[in-house]
């Protein structure tokens, strides 16, 4: 039987698509190193497993959007291809493309659950990496 927590890191394991490091540290707070290495363990326990086995079914149900469908529905709203419909006081109804903010969001959210996103400052690595700018707004 898992402990509570287990039974969280579970849930966001299959919530981020499948990142243990990302769903440890959601869970205990660890930093990266630690989050990787537990994750890790946790993920090979049977109880766990079995426990994955069964939200991974329910996700893949009809009812629940998979990993897929929520990441195509927030990258159509990022690239404000998504429309509301705005009700005015005449009655008039007009038709809006997605908001910056909104797409903005969007972005994060894609960002965070794909793992792309720090959390906390500990969590970034940045030894050996090279970033390039591109102004081209």
């Amino acid at each position: 039987m898992l402990n509570v927590q287990q039974e969280k890191f579970c849930v966001e394991f299959v919530s981020n698509g499948g990142n243990g490091q990302q769903a440890y540290q959601a869970v205990y707070g660890a930093d990266a190193n630690t989050a990787r290495v537990n994750a890790s363990r946790l993920l090979k326990k049977p109880e766990v497993q079995e426990r994955l086995k069964e939200l991974q079914a329910e996700a893949n149900s009809d009812k629940i959007l998979s990993a897929q469908e929520l990441k195509e529905r927030l990258s159509a709203i990022a690239r404000r291809e998504v429309t509301e419909t705005i009700f005015l006081p005449n009655g008039e109804q007009v038709q809006k493309k997605t908001s910056v903010k909104d797409a903005i969001r969007a972005l994060e959210t894609l960002a965070r659950i794909s793992g792309l996103y720090a959390t906390k400052p500990a969590d970034v690595d940045v030894k050996n990496q090279v970033v390039v700018i591109v102004d081209d707004i």
